[in-house]
């Protein structure tokens, strides 16, 4: 009688890594002094598990603070005078534009959103934003470094800032290294401007962002923001991003 010797060889499943890629931003402004303010949704190419990253400005007298829409989870809420404030969302393909971001008082605003496809999944690694911090009467803001703590270090980053002035006074370069750059502001000219930009960084626990240049020296606040990618890893890479593995 023969006897066989069967022999399994067990092999993980390995995820490919894949850097978040920006797939679109847009901006928006609501030139009607409300407490209910519209954030345009980048929708073209949308698909479930992409993450938007929606930032707004306003021009307040104190500090009223941001309130969201449900499900969206605000990282970011600060600044006097000129108030930024962030959230995100994981995209169910189900979303419709704008969205509408509300304050306890009266103000115009200004916006810009991003969607990410390739991040990594929101419930288990979140966007997050970095301290925050203002420039005073200067033509170069200078954001402040983020240190993420993601499990990959290939991740996306974005810059958002904004001042009181006005549109007279143009966002003329981003940081080195940072593309996709833009303003909006609502009308007339003495309203607020907003302004960012955004990079994809690879191999890096933290983002350093740097100067950009206004046209004219300027008083306001600034935040940096990452969104993690999808890691590279084993059977003990159980977080992946489901779009990604689809």
């Amino acid at each position: 009688m023969r006897k066989y010797l069967t022999i399994w060889l067990l092999l993980p499943i390995f995820a490919l890594a894949a850097e978040p890629t920006h797939d679109q931003v847009l901006s928006g402004s609501d030139s009607t002094q409300d407490t209910n303010h519209d954030v345009a949704l980048p929708l073209t190419g949308n698909a479930v598990g992409d993450v938007f990253v929606c930032a707004i400005g306003g021009q307040f007298v104190g500090s009223p603070g941001y309130t969201w829409p449900a499900g969206w989870t605000e990282i970011y809420d600060s600044g006097s005078n000129l108030r930024l404030g962030v959230a995100w969302r994981e995209s169910d393909a189900g979303e419709s534009s704008p969205i509408v971001v509300t304050t306890t008082q009266s103000s115009k605003s200004a916006t810009a959103c991003w969607r990410w496809d390739d991040a990594d999944d929101p419930d288990t690694e979140p966007p997050v934003a970095s301290t925050g911090t203002t420039y005073s009467a200067s033509s170069a803001p200078d954001w402040d470094s983020l240190t993420h703590g993601f499990t990959c270090t290939d991740f996306g980053s974005m810059i958002f800032g904004g001042h009181a002035g006005g549109p007279t006074i143009t966002f003329d370069t981003p940081p080195t290294g940072y593309t996709n750059s833009g303003e909006a502001a609502p009308s007339p000219a003495n309203a607020n401007l907003v302004f960012w930009a955004s990079d994809t960084i690879t191999g890096a626990a933290s983002e350093d962002p740097g100067a950009g240049t206004l046209s004219a020296t300027e008083t306001g606040n600034l935040v940096t923001l990452a969104v993690p990618g999808i890691c590279a890893g084993g059977a003990s890479s159980a977080v992946q991003r489901r779009r990604h593995d689809e």
